[in-house]
């Protein structure tokens, strides 16, 4: 749970994936299937490639079993405690945080997104940017992903609504974060702040990535403060303004000053009482949430691909049959499942437990665990969800968990 200091990890994976339920209705978020592997591979590989040894990790009760098989399953060494949820509990990842606090004793917590894919370099370029300017808090900032031309599966009547926030930066330091939808007509910026820095830059096209290193110190103001329900939404917000205030609270509820450690001499002499500090990763780098059904479908269309060759991960699974007269193509095959011969399979993705019977072509689709594809079945641009049965021509559809389709299908999806 180190990285070359005292830093403590928590993956947040918790959600229900309120935003791609088509996907989520009979499968945890975090066991999606990304490149043929769980979604929470991802940021669970990226933490074992930055020297972390163990990690908690914050799921639905559901999900605990398969979660904590993760790593045998698939090549990881890094330890789990994984925490259950009820699953009808609403948990924020600032109350998830708080459920965890007794087991977080470092100085400085490290907390990744469940659906965070990057490259292990980001996490390193991240912590340093923090240790360097001894910051309170460190938040990574990405781009935001375009999604025009990107023909998504299901019905094209379905909206998915990006998230944008105001992020005011002078420099590496946050002065100014809320989101968009909060902003009527006008962006204010404090005079305190102004002061302080008086040239900001205000960006509306960076998203956060719920990747946060923080002092502990901060966790303390967060189990003190039930009301904090959120980090991004509620905790930032706060921290970020407090920057530029007094110490002195007179509300008579728990303040971020409360909890402020005394001042160094350099420290006293800074122009705010800590630093809210956001990292930019390089645009060569690989950095998506995957928390709509687009960016699922877009993390799966080869962005991957270097990663796991990078990571050595195999594109048959154990204990996987393919025909010697299949051809294949720039597809992943999950373990026990069985591709017949006469067969044609083109960025393909299928998970574990499946049949793929003769004479079948599928292309540009994600197959997802015991899906059964019958003989003479053409697919295209799809995503099938586990359990389903599939006999005909498909295209441009999700079919839903358990659901069997005969016959020529295309869009809406299949509920």
């Amino acid at each position: 749970m180190r990285l070359t200091g005292d830093v403590q990890a928590v993956v947040m994976a918790g959600g229900k994936g309120s935003r791609m339920t088509d996907l989520t209705a009979g499968k945890a978020k975090c066991l999606l299937p990304v490149g043929g592997l769980p979604l929470l591979w991802y940021p669970l590989h990226m933490l074992q490639c930055n020297g972390f040894t163990d990690v908690i990790v914050i799921v639905q009760d559901s999900a605990k079993a398969e979660v904590t098989r993760i790593p045998e399953k698939h090549g990881l060494s890094i330890k789990l405690e994984v925490v259950g949820i009820p699953g009808q509990e609403e948990l924020g990842t600032a109350d998830s945080l708080r459920r965890v606090s007794d087991r977080l004793t470092g100085s400085d917590i490290l907390v990744v997104s469940g659906d965070l894919i990057m490259d292990s370099e980001g996490l390193r370029g991240l912590t340093d940017m923090h240790r360097l300017n001894r910051a309170a808090l460190t938040s990574l900032l990405g781009p935001s992903q375009p999604m025009e031309g990107v023909v998504v599966p299901g019905s094209k009547s379905t909206k998915y609504k990006r998230e944008r926030d105001l992020v005011g930066l002078s420099g590496d330091q946050m002065c100014l974060f809320t989101a968009e939808a909060d902003v009527e007509e006008t962006v204010r910026v404090p005079p305190k702040v102004l002061a302080s820095h008086p040239r900001i830059t205000v960006h509306s096209g960076l998203q956060d990535c719920h990747l946060y290193v923080m002092k502990r110190w901060i966790l303390d103001y967060i189990v003190a403060d039930k009301n904090i329900s959120t980090v991004k939404g509620e905790l930032i917000p706060v921290v970020v303004r407090k920057q530029f205030s007094s110490n002195i609270s007179n509300s008579g509820q728990p303040s971020v000053g409360d909890f402020l450690p005394p001042q160094s001499p350099w420290e006293a002499q800074s122009k705010t009482r800590y630093q809210c500090l956001a990292y930019q990763p390089p645009a060569s780098l690989l950095c998506l949430r995957v928390n709509t059904v687009p960016l699922f479908w877009l993390a799966n269309k080869g962005i991957v691909a270097p990663l796991l060759e990078k990571a050595g991960a195999p594109s048959l699974g154990p204990r996987s049959e393919v025909g010697e007269r299949a051809q294949l193509q720039e597809t992943r095959i999950g373990e026990g499942s069985v591709i017949s011969n006469k067969t044609s399979l083109n960025q393909v993705h299928v998970g574990q437990g499946c049949k793929v019977e003769e004479k079948v072509r599928i292309t540009n689709c994600i197959i997802m665990d015991n899906v059964t594809v019958a003989t003479g079945s053409v697919l295209q641009d799809c995503i099938i969800c586990d359990g389903s049965s599939v006999s005909g021509n498909v295209k441009s559809c999700i079919v839903g968990r358990g659901q069997e389709v005969q016959g020529s299908l295309s869009w809406p999806e299949i509920e």
